[in-house]
């Protein structure tokens, strides 16, 4: 989806918006990790409190976790990149948004998920736990992209019927193959 906004230079000297890119990037990972984080708490906190609570109400305090797992999880994700990158050139910079904008499935993942992301949010704005509050939109977009996520991973699996034979390797695997 980035590769639509933002231009892929031919080298990676080129590359613009490097710093932007790879924020984006990981905090939208941020996003996806700490879903997956909040829905497992929200789902053992549930569980363990061994209440007979109404469905809704339980779907409402799921949700709610997922979106304040998000968060942290953009959070979290977001305060990394500058420890990750401490000490780095520009072109260091350059080079990961450059080899990320050319990941042809990093962008088809893109593709699926933020629409699901928006269309999560939306759902829950329009017609989701009452009452509506920040977590639980971000619970939404946690769950949305998730979902989008996992709608992808099975239409490789069945439709597509990508498997490990099919992936040809890229990267630091192809320069070690062809040194030997």
């Amino acid at each position: 989806m980035l590769d639509t906004f933002i231009p892929h230079a031919e080298y990676a000297e080129d590359q613009l918006y490097d710093k932007g890119v790879l924020y984006a990037h990981v905090g939208y990972r941020g996003l996806q990790s700490g879903a997956v984080l909040g829905a497992v708490l929200g789902a053992i906190r549930t569980v363990r409190q061994r209440k007979s609570l109404p469905t809704s109400l339980v779907r409402a305090a799921w949700l709610r976790s997922i979106g304040v797992g998000g968060v942290i999880g953009i959070g979290v994700s977001m305060a990394l990149v500058p420890l990750r990158m401490m000490g780095r050139e520009k072109i260091e910079w350059q080079d990961r948004t450059w080899r990320l904008l050319a990941n042809k499935s990093q962008e088809e993942v893109d593709d699926w998920t933020l629409p699901g992301s928006v269309l999560g949010a939306a759902a829950v704005a329009v017609r989701g736990a009452r009452p509506i509050g920040w977590q639980s939109v971000m619970g939404g977009a946690g769950v949305g992209s998730l979902t989008a996520l996992g709608t992808l991973m099975l239409w490789r699996l069945i439709v597509r019927k990508e498997s490990k034979e099919n992936v040809k390797p890229s990267g630091p695997m192809e320069v070690q193959s062809s040194q030997s």
